[in-house]
């Protein structure tokens, strides 16, 4: 779940939503299905970000999983790290 927050004072602005759903996520906005279908059925234990932007989700039993461009399109996407 992600919540919006004011940068400046850290203020919660609106309440706990799934990615893609809102213009400002850490996905696509329109790709909460896509979100659902890959990392989104599995807890997540820790978020990083990397210098170059590409996030990074450590989960309880499946892995590391990264958000980065992939495929033929180039879309943005989680996707597993072997």
């Amino acid at each position: 779940m992600e919540l919006e927050f004011e940068a400046l004072s850290g203020t919660i602005i609106g309440n706990y939503t799934e990615p893609g759903i809102n213009a400002l996520s850490t996905v696509n906005t329109g790709d909460n299905e896509h979100y659902k279908s890959s990392i989104g059925k599995y807890p997540v234990n820790h978020i990083f970000q990397a210098n170059d932007g590409i996030l990074f989700a450590s989960t309880q039993k499946n892995g590391v999983f990264s958000y980065r461009q992939r495929g033929r399109n180039n879309d943005w996407q989680w996707n597993a790290e072997e």
